[in-house]
């Protein structure tokens, strides 16, 4: 109580109302003081903001990161276009890129004629740049996350102790020409070294938006904030869909020129009217990485979380990557109303789930913190009879259904976790902390390359999936529950 009454001393000239300020020796209190906690540190010293400043702030990082998101899936969606005029010759046929010979049956050599006769690689990315099913395992998972995780360590590094808005639109830069890049590939090898580029100019997005949200909203909103900012990844993958419409239209590679120049908008916004200014981050004591990873560590919430996380990212990866091949194979003639139900399904269930999860925890969350890990546990158990429902059902309208339901429950862990790290660990991990965190997305991205494995490119893609989900879905609540317990005892 004695070094709060100090902090907040202010010296004033008797009949005065300027203030002065502090002198060293207060000044040496105020750096011991948040050195040695975490979240009562940030809310005594945080700057408070006009509230419609500080949503704005969240709205245009949400706005970012949803032509991030987008980017980033706009490969498996672009893969799973069907030229307009080979919907029957390519029905129920095993995929072969349009520039090899398919001597596989009759049934492949007629659909292989077909996607040359009509140019399908002005439609379809894997038949325009010449990328087998293989391949496509490697470049839609490892090809991006190894770059994206070894540049989210750096990110996190360079977020706790450089400005972040300037770190945010440098790296924003290398993503959005990746993303031009990726229009002009012609080859697999030039399209594994576009997806490299990309994943490491997006892994430094989330830890500085996260680090500025933890400095700009109070401990009371922060998961609400959470769940606005963590929508993006239900519009970018939303918005990634309806590029089946596009590509069908104007082509795989104007749609991806368009959403790249589309996301100039969004980091104008952000340079001229976002400051860094928290007078949080600039007293944050700088600790070595090492140091940063010392504490982190010890937290045991912190480690099951991780677990949890790349569990969940490994079943999420696989699904987001393989869901649109499944349903061009199993509902070939559906291909459009796909994109739209798809869009409405993850836009709204996904900001539904987020939402609810994000008021749920901000209303229990302080008086019953386990509720943190538990609510997420739950919520995916229930998930896994959708995933029978969605593959198994045999009709496209009941997995749409499937789709929708599983949707809403599973995705309500993201807010709750990204408040427990902000929670649990100190101010000045943050950024390191968050890499941590996007690394485990290292492991989900050996979900999709999982399947590649595994996938024959015929109709068991659904058996496949369904029995990856059905097994990351259980094992992950399982951690999330002790991740809850692991709150309650600390």
């Amino acid at each position: 109580r004695k070094k709060k009454k100090k902090i907040e001393k202010v010296k004033t000239v008797k009949g005065s109302k300027d203030i002065y300020p502090p002198t060293e020796e207060e000044m040496g209190i105020f750096h011991e003081f948040i050195s040695s906690n975490s979240e009562t540190d940030r809310l005594v010293i945080a700057v408070p903001l006009p509230n419609i400043r500080v949503i704005g702030i969240v709205v245009i990082f949400f706005l970012l990161a949803v032509i991030n998101q987008a980017d980033r899936f706009l490969l498996p969606f672009l893969s799973a276009v069907v030229p307009p005029h080979c919907l029957d010759e390519c029905d129920q046929v095993t995929f072969v890129p349009a520039c090899q010979n398919c001597t596989i049956d009759a049934a492949c050599i007629n659909c292989s004629l077909c996607k040359v006769n009509n140019d399908a690689g002005y439609y379809n990315l894997q038949d325009g740049a010449c990328i087998s099913k293989e391949q496509y395992g490697v470049i839609s998972g490892l090809g991006f996350a190894v770059a994206y995780v070894l540049f989210g360590f750096l990110g996190g590094y360079i977020v706790d102790r450089m400005n972040r808005v300037h770190t945010i639109f440098i790296s924003s830069l290398v993503w959005m020409a990746a993303g031009l890049c990726q229009a002009f590939a012609n080859s697999y090898d030039t399209m594994f070294l576009v997806r490299i580029v990309l994943g490491s100019g997006e892994a430094f997005l989330n830890p500085a938006c996260y680090s500025m949200i933890a400095d700009l909203v109070s401990d009371q909103h922060r998961t609400k904030a959470n769940a606005l900012y963590s929508w993006s990844v239900y519009f970018g993958y939303g918005f990634a869909s309806l590029s089946i419409l596009m590509a069908t239209s104007f082509g795989w590679r104007n749609v991806c020129i368009a959403f790249n120049l589309i996301a100039t908008i969004p980091l104008l916004l952000l340079i001229f009217i976002v400051k860094d200014n928290s007078r949080t981050h600039q007293q944050k004591v700088k600790l070595p990485l090492m140091a940063s990873l010392q504490s982190i560590l010890q937290s045991k919430p912190f480690i099951l979380l991780l677990i949890a996380s790349s569990v969940r990212f490994f079943s999420g990866f696989a699904l987001a990557e393989y869901l649109p091949i499944f349903f061009k194979r199993t509902y070939p003639t559906n291909q459009e109303t796909f994109a739209s139900i798809n869009f409405s399904i993850v836009v709204f269930c996904g900001v539904a789930s987020t939402t609810l999860s994000g008021y749920f925890c901000d209303k229990y969350g302080r008086k019953y913190q386990g509720i943190y890990g538990y609510f997420p546990a739950g919520m995916l158990i229930l998930a896994i009879p959708c995933m029978f429902l969605l593959f198994k059902s045999g009709s496209f309208y009941l997995s749409a259904l499937g789709l929708g339901v599983g949707y809403f429950l599973s995705e309500t862990w993201i807010p709750p976790i990204v408040a427990t790290i902000q929670h649990q660990l100190p101010a000045q991990t943050q950024g390191v902390a968050f890499s941590l965190y996007s690394a485990t997305s290292l492991i989900g991205n050996f979900g999709p390359a999982v399947i590649g494995w595994f996938d024959k490119g015929d109709s068991t893609l659904g058996d496949h999936l369904l029995f990856l989900m059905s097994i990351c879905y259980f094992v992950s609540a399982i951690f999330f529950a002790l991740m809850g317990k692991s709150i309650l005892i600390k």
